[in-house]
């Protein structure tokens, strides 16, 4: 595009007592990137409308953002100390559909403006909701025979994905509980190395957007290994003596008489 220019006189004629005329370009500001349409909810509003524009001469651009009733950029109004290349989108917006444009201009240029953007302000969506379909199991073992897992099945509303972190808790209540490191899958292999006592476990179930559930706990009940115990059946009886033919009670022969 060629530039416009502005004719004037110059008083007195040129240097060679002549008259002549000075021509001075007029900056053209060309508008480089328009500001894009913004979908966001009304609880977490932080974005900001943009533009970027160029102009020529060397001239300096300016800017002042306009709020609109309708997806133009005629009319508007104009809004207070919206003078820079953005402007931040107020947080207090409520469900709506919103329109911004903004208007750049330079001195001795033509302005121009930019499309305008699109603000959709959307409720709050539905918070997930987290449901257990099956609480772990309460499992009991004999020392050094532990073997199998706890599992956990669960679902989620609104598309969200659950996240798994199984715990250990002190007590069977599950009211002091510190979490696993690692253990974050539905299912838990129950540690081989546990010694004979009662262990209490459960697994946190969370998603994006909702509070954390917790499961039933489970108790791992490890017996110690039992000890042979010996049961005498039946005790030695004593018998009575049996003597051998001409033995006394000593076990001695019996002196004969002497004969007449």
């Amino acid at each position: 595009m060629a530039a416009s220019t502005i004719t004037s006189c110059k008083k007195g004629g040129d240097d060679n007592g002549g008259g002549g005329e000075v021509t001075k370009p007029i900056p053209v500001i060309t508008i480089t990137a328009q500001p894009r349409d913004i979908e966001t909810y009304d609880y977490d509003i932080y974005d900001s409308v943009a533009v970027s524009a160029s102009v020529t001469e060397g001239a300096t651009l300016t800017y002042q953002w306009y709020e609109n009733t309708s997806a133009g950029n005629s009319g508007g109004e104009k809004i207070a100390g919206a003078t820079k290349s953005f402007y931040h989108i107020p947080e207090d917006l409520t469900e709506g559909t919103y329109y911004y444009f903004c208007e750049v201009g330079a001195e001795g240029a033509k302005s121009v403006r930019s499309r305008a953007a699109t603000v959709t302000v959307l409720p709050a969506p539905p918070e997930p909701v987290i449901t257990i379909v099956r609480h772990p199991q309460s499992v009991s073992f004999t020392e050094g025979s532990i073997e199998g897992s706890l599992t956990i099945e669960a679902t989620v509303t609104e598309g969200k994905t659950l996240d798994y972190n199984w715990c250990r808790s002190t007590s069977p209540d599950g009211i002091a509980v510190s979490e696993i490191t690692g253990e974050t899958e539905a299912s838990f292999t129950i540690p081989t190395d546990l010694s004979a006592g009662e262990y209490h476990f459960l697994c946190k179930v969370s998603a994006d957007g909702t509070t954390p559930v917790y499961s039933d706990v489970a108790t791992v009940t490890v017996e110690p290994v039992p000890v042979p115990i010996i049961t005498i059946v039946t005790q030695p009886v004593q018998l009575p003596l049996r003597r051998k033919p001409g033995h006394n009670a000593h076990g001695l022969l019996g002196s004969r008489r002497a004969s007449a």
